[in-house]
C-alpha cells in the first residue's frame, strides 16, 4: 500500500505543483514519522514478567545449540554453492530496483506520455509484484515440489524471455510493454523471496540461517 501511495502522491505532485516540491513533502513526512516513532516507543508498556526469558530456560537452549554442526563461514560458501546464489542475487537486484526506476523514464521517453502518467505506470508494479509473489508461494509448494532452486531458475527464464519481447517490441504500444514489464518486475520479486525465505531454511542443521539470510539478502 505504501509503494502505491508513493506513486500516487508523486504524480499528483507533478501534476499539479512542481517535481521540486516531493523533496519537501518527503521531508515532512519523514520527520513526523520520526517523532511520532519517538513518542510511540516511549509510551510502550514494559514487557510483563511472564515474557521475559526465564534462568531455566537457558541450559535447554544451550543442549539445542549444541545438538547443532556449527560450519564455519568461509567452509559454508566454498562447500553449499552458496558462492553461485550470490549471481542471482545481484541480477535481482539490479533488475528489481533498476527496472522500477527507470520504468517511468522509459514511457516518458518512448511513448512521449506526460511525467505524471508515466509515473502512475509505476504504481502498477507493487501491486503485480504482490500478485507474483503470492502466486510463487503457491507454485513452490505444489509446481516446484518445495524446490525453490528450480523455482528460482525457470522465474529467471521468464524474467528474461519478457525483456526480450520488450526489447524487441520497444516503441510499438505502451499497452504491450507495460505487461511485459510487469512480468519482468513481478517475476524478480517472486525471485526474491524464492531466495531470501526458502533457502536459508536449508542451512538449519548448520546453525547458520541467519548468516545465509542475510548474505544473500
Amino acid at each position: 500500500f505504501s509503494s502505491v501511495l508513493v506513486y500516487v502522491v508523486a504524480a499528483l505532485v507533478i501534476r499539479y505543483l512542481t517535481w521540486n516540491w516531493m523533496f519537501a513533502i518527503v521531508v515532512a513526512v519523514c520527520l513526523a514519522a520520526g517523532v511520532y516513532m519517538l513518542i510511540g516507543f516511549r509510551a510502550l508498556p514494559a514487557p510483563p514478567d511472564d515474557v521475559l526469558p526465564s534462568p531455566d530456560a537457558a541450559p535447554a537452549a544451550e543442549a539445542v545449540k549444541r545438538t547443532r554442526k556449527s560450519v564455519g563461514l568461509w567452509t559454508l560458501l566454498l562447500s553449499s554453492g552458496l558462492l553461485f546464489c550470490f549471481g542471482s542475487t545481484v541480477t535481482i537486484g539490479f533488475v528489481r530496483d533498476g527496472a522500477e526506476e527507470w520504468l517511468p523514464t522509459y514511457f516518458s521517453d518512448v511513448f512521449r506520455l506526460p511525467g505524471d502518467i508515466s509515473t502512475l505506470t509505476g504504481m502498477l508494479m507493487p501491486l503485480f509484484a504482490v500478485v507474483c509473489i503470492r502466486l510463487s508461494v503457491l507454485l513452490l509448494e505444489r509446481a516446484f515440489h518445495n524446490d525453490e532452486r528450480l523455482e528460482t531458475i525457470v522465474l529467471l527464464l521468464v524474467c528474461g524471455a519478457s525483456f526480450g519481447a520488450l526489447a524487441l517490441f520497444i516503441g510499438v504500444s505502451p499497452y504491450l510493454s507495460l505487461p511485459l514489464c510487469a512480468v519482468c518486475i513481478g517475476c524478480v520479486h517472486a525471485t526474491n523471496t524464492c531466495i531470501t525465505c526458502y533457502l536459508p531454511v536449508r542451512f538449519v542443521k548448520t546453525g547458520r540461517v541467519s548468516t545465509v539470510s542475510g548474505l544473500v539478502n
